[in-house]
């Protein structure tokens, strides 16, 4: 005859196995729903290369007449988005190209800037270490401001590559 004590302790054992089994179903389940996000973020990023990699391939097949006038299939598919993604590159591209001269004129700006060394009074190291740093703070945002533009012209060529991938 079972007592009072063997059925409290049978039933701890049986709420402590189902929350057992609760807590590893849960842990299996994050597991999962964490592989599906990297699986995602893999087949996104895939998507993206692909994208830089057709559009590098594709990009002079559109200086030729017979792209535009051409009636093949594939052609038709991808015409409409290859030529979105260059005009929005070829925008960008003339801002990197204005955008390297500021940083060159900054460059040179910055070294030709008068030394501390030949300065003959401390007002004039100082005159001159401030306008050493004021031009290689202006060469700096240049240059961040560059490297924007080069990784949005990087994301119109990932976001064609996302558009053509499922054609």
């Amino acid at each position: 005859m079972a007592t009072v004590w063997d059925n409290v302790v049978a039933s701890a054992s049986k709420a402590m196995t189902q929350a057992g089994t609760a807590t590893q179903t849960a842990a299996t389940k994050a597991k999962l729903h964490a592989d599906i996000l990297l699986i995602d973020r893999d087949i996104q990023t895939r998507k993206e290369k692909f994208g830089v990699d057709l559009y590098a391939h594709l990009e002079n097949i559109t200086s030729t007449q017979e792209f535009y006038v051409s009636d093949d299939r594939l052609i038709n598919i991808l015409r409409p988005v290859l030529i979105k993604a260059q005009r929005e590159v070829a925008a960008y591209e003339r801002k990197r190209d204005a955008m390297k001269g500021k940083v060159n004129a900054a460059e040179t700006t910055r070294v030709g800037s008068a030394s501390i060394f030949g300065a003959e009074t401390i007002g004039q190291k100082l005159y001159n270490a401030a306008r050493f740093a004021q031009a290689g703070a202006r060469e700096a945002a240049f240059k961040t401001e560059l490297a924007m533009v080069e990784r949005q012209i990087l994301g119109f060529k990932e976001e064609f590559g996302a558009e053509m991938y499922p054609v």
